[in-house]
Parts: structure tokens; C-alpha cells; sequence
């Protein structure tokens, strides 16, 4: 029967007590939170299938059919699907000429580049974190596709890491209502993978509520290869250069790479990013423009306040013919992106452990001393006051320092005591943070995982903890000490950024 789909698709659904504020659901539907009479709760919920007994969902914990009775707002649904479809009456035999019907219009399809640029989009994100935990503002570039009857806008995910705050617009200033967005979904797996690059997953596609026939389409119809496809003529869309016009930007096919990435020399550059790559044959989407960041010294990256990475990759893009995607959030890439400078800045704590020396006369005796790169103490002090490890720093300095005016010090092996458990807390306070960010179930995203091996933090990490672990194992055999220091300059101490991965003992893949 073809009741089903008729009605899911005339009849939309209002949450109300469930979700707060209603909005309009069909079958597969994503849902943050539904709710039933009884009050039972399920999290990030997918409509699978509405029948007249009830719904079909998946959820955060697996699948279930919640009866009908249970979702007293949706009885008036569950009635439609009850009544028998309608049968349209037989024609009857006439000896008159019948009128053919008018054929319904086909779906809007590009006839030139400036039709394409009709369904491109100038992304703006107003609110990004960067890598240093600061806030800045970008823009990009998106497309409208329709797969079947949905529209999905396609970009990339770096777009949208770490952003609260975004927007998309047309050509023509009109703005996609928020309220459109029915869910997110971001690449996974090998396909669109740059292998020269270690860079993927940066593909993601926002699915509609409403369906927009002005929308490009996918040519999925085989995998691009290098003996059919290099010297195809391709046009690049989008957001040239950031500035906020749409350009059309025409080329070739210069390669077909591993795991479907497509090089090309049109003359793409920043702001490119999430444009469609069109055959300018068919006018259909080949593939997005999609780009890595290099990381020649991986350690350096974290101790820079201003990322000096170099941005590769705008003269490619990756094939969307076999790239499959998985659920998402945009809460979710926000964290992520948390995830990442936390990771950055744990690393950093270690290398503030490193520098500081225990005296008579406290702990934090010199603030403005650098620690490493563009980081002072002063730095790591104040930008992590309620830090767990910064918190027992200052306890640590408070009690070397509280007799400090009186003719009364305290002995060389009780300050090295204070100093040698204070410092094995706080490396075992950022191991446990390294840890529950590797076992972290929350984060899952290609382009996430991607960037964690890309930058190297979970090995940097570890390079620190062995490194200031042995530094304290040595100590704690030298107990004995004279004068009014504890005798550590001499100690045994971190790389400096220069030496790269190789000076942790690191092997590059």
C-alpha cells in the first residue's frame, strides 16, 4: 500500500511536551529527546516508521515500537493510517476523446554555471574556537543536493568545528531558517581520505526539513578513476577568497588519488571550502572541495598562540560517489574541537611542571619566566585558574613560601618532599584527563579521530608524563641537599619545540 508515505509526507507531527518548543517530524526524523505518557525518555531518536499501532525508533540504546496509547498527541495520526486508501474510480468507456492530463513538472535542473550558483551558499560563522581555545570568525561554502525527495546542505566539517554561531545564505541575501534543520550527519570511514595530507572525514551534510527544488544533484552513477576522469573539464562554486560572492571557478581534473580524492588546478583558495566540484558536462556534483593542515613540527603547534600551520589541499576535493556518513551534532563538533585544545592544554601543564623549581622562597618565584614557545607561567596561570593541577601549584608555593619572613626555614629535605608529591599528583591529575579523553565514547567523528593522529596530542602526551616521571624516579633517590635551593638545575628536562617528535622518542608513520 502507498498510503503510508502519502500521509507521512501530508501530515506532519507537532511535539509539544516532549521537546519544548514543536517542530514538524516525517519518517526518519532525528530527534534529540522524545517523551512518553508514562515518562519514559529516549535520547537522539530516529522515526523509522510510523504504523497504526504505534512508532518505530532507534535510539541512543537500540530500537523499540512505542505503542500508540503511549503518544497521546499523535492519535490523530494513528486514525488517518487506520482509514483504507481510497481507490480513484475506473474510467468509464467512452466513445469522446479523452484529454491527456498535464505531465507533472520535472525537478529543477542546472542548465548553465550561473544556475548552479543559484543553489550555492556563503557560510558564515561568526563565533569559531580556534586551536589556542580563543574565538574568532570565518566564512565558507555550502551547497543545496537532493538525494530522492530530501535536501541536504552539503560543506565541510572543519566549517563547523567548534562553531556556536552560523549561518547560511544565498547569492541574493536570503538567509536558510534554523528551524529547517531536521539533522546532521558527517563522512565516515577511508573514502575521502587525503593520504598525502593524513586528512579526512571533512564532509558533512545538514538534512532538511523542507524540500528545495532549486538543489543541485550527485552523478553517483560510478568511482571516478584516472583513466576516464583526469583532463575532465570540472567548475568549482563558491565562496572565493571569502568574499562573500559566489564565483565560478573552471578547470580540470588533474588526478584521481587514493580513496577517491580528485586534484584539480581550477583556482580555488580559502573560502572554497565546502564548494561542490560540478562536471561542467552534466552540471552535477562530482565531488566538495575540501582541505588538511599541514603540521611540519607537531610539539611546536601547541606551545604557538597563533597557529602557524599552512593550510594544503585547496586544489582538491573529495569524490561524494561512495562516502558514507554517520549521525552527528553540532554540539557535538563544538565538543570535539573542547576536546582538542583541552588535550592542548593539558600537554602544556606538563611542560609548566617542567620549569618550575622549588626554593625557599616558593614555588612561583619568577612568573614572567617562559615556559616554552609563546607561553609564559603567567600564561598557564591565568588562563587555568580552577585547573586541578594550578590549584595544587599555588597550594605547593604557599607552603615553601609561609615562612619567609621569619628566621625559621624549612629543611631542604621537607621542601623536596612537598615538591616530589605535589608533582606526582599533578602528573597522575593530567594522565587521568588523557585517559578518559582516549576512552571518551562521546566523540566519534572521522574528521575528529582524523586530526588527534594528524597533531600527534595523545603521543605528545605521554612523551611528557614518561619524561617528567623519570626526572621525579631520579629525585627521589637524592634526598639529601644543601644550600637554599633544591639543587635541580641540573636536572634532566623536556625537549624544547624545536626538537620536534623526534626528540620525544616518537616515530613518525
Amino acid at each position: 500500500m502507498k498510503i503510508l508515505p502519502c500521509i507521512l509526507l501530508l501530515f506532519a507531527l507537532h511535539l509539544t511536551s516532549a521537546l519544548g518548543n514543536p517542530i514538524s517530524i516525517r519518517q526518519n526524523e532525528t530527534l534529540e529527546e522524545l517523551t512518553t505518557k508514562s515518562g519514559e525518555v529516549y535520547k537522539d531518536v530516529t522515526i523509522r516508521e510510523i504504523k497504526k499501532t504505534g512508532v518505530v525508533i532507534m535510539h541512543s540504546y537500540g530500537g523499540r515500537t512505542i505503542p500508540a496509547h503511549e503518544l497521546p498527541e499523535y492519535a490523530y495520526l494513528f486514525k488517518r493510517i487506520e482509514e483504507p486508501e481510497k481507490k480513484a474510480p475506473l474510467p468509464q468507456a467512452t466513445n469522446n476523446k479523452v484529454t491527456p492530463k498535464a505531465q507533472p513538472k520535472l525537478a529543477w535542473e542546472p542548465k548553465s554555471l550561473d544556475d548552479v550558483t543559484e543553489a550555492c551558499l556563503l557560510v558564515g560563522m561568526p563565533k569559531c574556537v580556534n586551536d589556542d581555545g580563543s574565538v574568532g570568525s570565518y566564512v565558507g561554502s555550502a551547497f543545496l543536493c537532493n538525494i530522492g525527495k530530501i535536501t541536504y546542505i552539503y560543506s565541510n566539517v572543519h566549517n563547523f568545528f567548534g562553531t556556536k554561531e552560523f549561518f547560511f545564505e544565498f547569492k541574493d541575501g536570503r538567509k536558510i531558517d534554523p528551524r529547517e534543520y531536521a539533522g546532521v550527519e558527517v563522512a565516515t570511514g577511508k573514502a575521502g581520505y587525503n593520504k598525502k595530507l593524513r586528512w579526512g572525514g571533512d564532509v558533512i551534510r545538514i538534512r532538511l526539513k523542507r524540500y528545495h527544488p532549486k538543489a543541485l544533484t550527485l552523478d553517483q552513477s560510478r568511482t571516478l578513476t584516472k583513466s576516464k576522469d583526469i583532463g575532465r573539464d570540472i567548475a568549482v562554486t563558491g565562496n572565493t577568497s571569502g568574499g562573500w560572492v559566489i564565483t565560478k571557478l573552471e578547470g580540470k581534473i588533474t588526478d584521481i588519488a587514493d580513496y577517491d580524492i580528485i586534484h584539480h588546478n581550477a583556482a580555488t583558495e580559502k573560502g572554497n571550502s565546502g564548494s561542490p566540484i560540478v562536471d561542467m558536462r552534466s552540471l552535477k556534483v562530482i565531488g566538495i572541495l575540501t582541505w588538511g593542515i599541514t603540521t611540519e613540527n607537531a610539539v611546536g603547534a601547541i606551545w604557538k598562540k597563533k597557529s602557524s600551520n599552512e593550510r594544503e589541499g585547496v586544489k582538491s576535493g573529495a569524490s561524494l560517489a561512495r562516502i558514507k556518513f554517520m549521525r552527528s551534532s553540532f554540539k557535538s563538533l563544538y565538543e570535539e574541537r573542547l576536546v582538542l585544545s583541552r588535550m592542548k592544554n593539558e600537554i602544556r601543564i606538563l611542560g609548566l611542571l617542567d620549569t618550575l623549581v622549588p626554593k625557599h622562597e616558593g614555588l612561583l618565584v619568577n612568573t614572567r619566566q617562559r615556559v616554552m614557545g609563546d607561553y609564559t607561567v603567567d600564561d598557564l596561570l591565568e588562563s587555568n585558574p580552577n585547573h586541578i593541577v594550578i590549584r595544587r601549584l599555588i597550594s605547593l608555593d604557599k607552603k615553601l613560601s609561609f615562612r619567609k619572613d621569619s628566621n625559621i626555614k624549612r629543611a631542604n629535605q621537607d621542601t623536596f618532599r612537598l615538591y616530589r608529591n605535589t608533582y606526582t599528583a599533578c602528573i597522575k591529575d593530567v594522565m587521568n584527563t588523557r585517559r578518559q579523553i582516549e576512552s571518551s565514547a562521546s566523540y566519534k567523528s572521522s574528521y575528529f579521530k582524523y586530526i588527534m593522529k594528524k597533531t600527534e596530542l595523545i603521543p605528545i602526551c605521554k612523551a611528557y608524563e614518561k619524561g617528567l616521571s623519570r626526572t621525579l624516579s631520579r629525585f627521589k633517590r637524592q634526598m639529601g641537599t644543601k644550600g637554599d635551593a633544591i639543587p635541580l638545575g641540573s636536572r634532566p628536562r623536556l625537549p624544547d619545540i624545536n626538537s620536534g617528535l623526534e626528540g620525544l622518542g616518537i616515530q613518525k608513520e
